[in-house]
């Protein structure tokens, strides 16, 4: 995987990293009661919350391996893969974070840390 490929998230990452956690929380706070409404429609289990999703998504990036060294990649058949056979067993989530390099992943997973400590203090 070529690193200058990275680049191309860079502005994404960058403007993940400008936001303002406590802002966001607060304004996902205020149009919860809405989001709930239309949560309510997708039929999930009593058991899983609009909050666990949530956690669950961010913890998945949070958990994403951040890989500093070269990143081989193999072509079985039209696309590309992971060589390494664990990078290539995460999910797509996981894949996608890896693919946008080591230093935006890194933007991604503190972003996501904070606003779930921004979010605890709303339970």
């Amino acid at each position: 995987m070529a690193p200058k490929s990275f680049h191309r998230y860079d502005n994404l990452a960058q403007a993940v990293q400008v936001i303002d956690a406590k802002a966001a929380v607060k304004f996902y706070v205020y149009v919860r009661p809405l989001i709930l409404q239309v949560f309510g429609e997708f039929s999930y289990p009593k058991d899983i919350t609009l909050e666990s999703i949530i956690s669950k998504a961010a913890g998945e990036i949070i958990a994403t391996p951040v890989i500093e060294d070269q990143i081989q990649l193999v072509r079985p058949s039209r696309f590309y893969k992971f060589a390494d056979p664990r990078l290539e067993s995460l999910n797509p989530v996981q894949k996608q974070m890896i693919r946008m390099g080591p230093d935006n992943l890194k933007i991604f997973q503190n972003k996501c840390r904070e606003f779930l400590v921004q979010l605890a203090k709303y339970k």
